[in-house]
């Protein structure tokens, strides 16, 4: 599970082509530019855009699928990816947000 009181900031629309990825990546590099330690992740198999909010991290972009993970799954992987960050960014969509 995710550390009580981790920040989150959620990114998400209803739909592709709604400026998410941007908006998201100039969130998670404007927090690393100010020294802040950021756990991105991206909802679903898309792994470019993990790739490309991992750059503007810094650190390891992961992938939260909650078509193919478990509530349980996810919330484990988001707390040890997020493990000793000052945040985690969430890119998604649709179905992507009940942590």
């Amino acid at each position: 599970m995710p550390r009580p009181g981790l920040p989150r900031i959620v990114v998400a629309g209803l739909a592709g082509d709604t400026g998410k990825s941007l908006v998201a990546l100039g969130l998670t590099r404007a927090f690393a530019r100010r020294g802040r330690r950021v756990a991105p992740f991206k909802n679903g198999p898309d792994f470019i855009d993990a790739a490309w909010l991992g750059a503007a991290a810094g650190a390891p972009g992961r992938n939260l699928d909650t078509w193919l993970m478990s509530p349980a799954a996810i919330a484990s992987s988001l707390g040890r990816a997020a493990r000793g960050a000052d945040l985690a960014l969430v890119e998604g969509k649709r179905r992507c947000c009940w942590w």
